[in-house]
């Protein structure tokens, strides 16, 4: 979380999180496993590995004759390791901030009056392909073969669509940037990343890359000691997909195959409110939750269309 890239924070953070995003037509669980390292005084890595559990439907409309529209239901499930994200975080007004002498114990509104030093983090990393991309549903298979009539068979036939993937089975480069500075009780942040996609996977999927913006606070509710808070965050998000994902397999018709190309849903900007609310047990475990609202009604085809998402999250620091 935003709030825990500050200088005085412990070397080694470990954190339990949990999320559920329902679409209406699918539903992502995530149970996630983060961490934190302080290497130095001015460098901060972080790594994310989450096992992530779906449920979906997709409806796909084919004409068995002239006139004629069916339409066709598949029921999907999958589950496992989806893509491990590592990163290096950067201070970069590390070298101009002055010395501080340490907390008192007793001093109960140091953390809580005046103004802190502003907080810029320049990161760079790595999304891994550690998620399976072709994810095989065999009652698609069956369909999408009754479709080839000419009996050529497809690389992908039967493969779940991307958004049901566990992973995009490309190694994405990351970059983000983190601003923060304190103000008495109330702390804003703003944050901005880009993924740059990794290009085609094994199964002909090309996503585009993607840009993502967060900008809110926090502000202290009830601080009793140094070492307990409870806090409350409120903010706006929005991701921008800079042109439509590629779909490189093929279609097999009697007249040959044909390429699928741009896929529909991938591409555009989708905004969200997000509200959140935070304990500090003591100076080492922190509670927290989230919950994110969509501002538009996308695309229903696209991964960042859902009715709601929720997380929770508990985080040790040594």
């Amino acid at each position: 979380m935003l709030s825990d890239f500050s200088r005085d924070t412990k070397t080694f953070a470990l954190s339990l999180g949990y999320s559920n995003t329902d679409s209406g037509t699918s539903t992502y669980q995530s149970y996630s496993l983060g961490a934190r390292y302080r290497a130095l005084d001015w460098l901060q890595l972080t790594a994310n590995v989450p096992y992530t559990d779906i449920d979906g439907r997709d409806v796909v409309w084919d004409q068995p004759a002239p006139g004629v529209d069916r339409r066709n239901v598949f029921e999907y499930s999958n589950a496992g390791l989806g893509d491990v994200i590592v990163m290096g975080w950067v201070d970069c007004l590390y070298p101009f901030c002055d010395e501080k002498p340490p907390k008192e114990e007793d001093d109960i509104d140091l953390t809580i009056e005046g103004t802190g030093d502003p907080l810029v983090y320049f990161g760079v990393g790595l999304k891994l392909e550690t998620g399976d991309d072709d994810e095989f549903d065999r009652t698609k298979y069956n369909f999408d073969r009754s479709k080839a009539v000419t009996g050529e068979l497809s690389e992908t036939d039967g493969i779940l669509p991307s958004r049901l993937q566990l992973g995009t089975g490309t190694t994405d480069i990351l970059l983000g940037m983190i601003y923060q500075q304190r103000f008495g009780r109330f702390t804003p942040s703003l944050g901005l990343s880009v993924q740059m996609g990794g290009g085609e996977n094994s199964v002909g999927y090309e996503r585009s890359d993607r840009v993502s913006w967060a900008a809110g606070g926090k502000y202290i509710i009830w601080q009793p000691d140094c070492d307990r808070q409870f806090y409350a965050s409120a903010g706006l998000s929005g991701t921008t997909m800079t042109s439509r994902d590629i779909d490189h397999s093929e279609d097999t018709t009697l007249l040959g195959s044909q390429e699928r190309g741009r896929v529909r849903g991938t591409r555009g900007t989708y905004n969200f409110y997000n509200l959140g609310l935070g304990y500090d047990i003591n100076e080492d475990i922190t509670i927290s939750g989230s919950y994110v609202l969509p501002i538009n009604d996308p695309d229903e085809d696209s991964e960042y269309s859902f009715d709601s998402s929720y997380s929770v999250s508990l985080q040790f620091r040594f």
